[in-house]
């Protein structure tokens, strides 16, 4: 989880990822380890509460790499899947970040489940 702010630079972006509070998103951490960004046609509201969530190149924890590869979606999303890690969000406060996650999780879980038992009906969201 990520706060937005104005202008971020790749070595405090390094610096954040290093210090946030852990989210046990399991769900979530599947879909990044397969590389499957998360399909939000199936439900219209999990994309106007959470927007986007591409999945990033992967880079090895700790590095200038990790945060360059969350770059491109810091102005444009709420935030991504860290390919090989898991996802990290970014909003207003670190309260509203956590939420995102929260719902991002239960949106994964609800999509598998919806795969799991039979074709889910794709809605156009975007």
């Amino acid at each position: 989880m990520l706060v937005r702010v104005g202008v971020i630079s790749t070595l405090f972006l390094s610096i954040l990822i290093e210090i946030l509070p852990s989210f046990e998103a399991t769900t979530v951490s599947a879909f990044a380890i397969t590389g499957r960004a998360v399909d939000m046609s199936y439900m219209p509201e999990a994309f106007m509460s959470l927007g986007l969530f591409p999945v990033a190149k992967y880079a090895r924890p700790g590095t200038e790499a990790l945060a360059k590869s969350i770059e491109p979606f810091v102005k444009i999303c709420n935030g991504c899947l860290l390919a090989n890690h898991g996802a990290v969000s970014w909003a207003k406060d670190v309260y509203s970040a956590y939420y995102l996650m929260e719902q991002l999780e239960f949106y994964c879980k609800t999509s598998i489940l919806a795969e799991r038992i039979g074709t889910p009906n794709i809605i156009p969201v975007i």
